[in-house]
């Protein structure tokens, strides 16, 4: 993750960075990296962002 990166939930990965001032917040969980999917940025962007925005529906009702 970037310097001014920020993500809420959760993390399932063979290596996961963060640099210093990147946000996160949530679980992680280390996985083979026989197991890693990659998707493509735009795909993943849209996920974390749908994700997150759910999430703050949850907890606001």
């Amino acid at each position: 993750m970037l310097e001014h990166g920020y993500l809420e939930g959760e993390v399932s990965a063979s290596e996961f960075t963060i640099q210093k001032g990147g946000i996160f917040l949530g679980n992680s969980k280390n996985v083979k990296s026989e197991e890693v999917v990659a998707l493509d940025s735009a795909k993943k962007a849209s996920k974390v962002r749908s994700k997150a925005e759910d999430k703050k529906v949850e907890q606001c009702a």
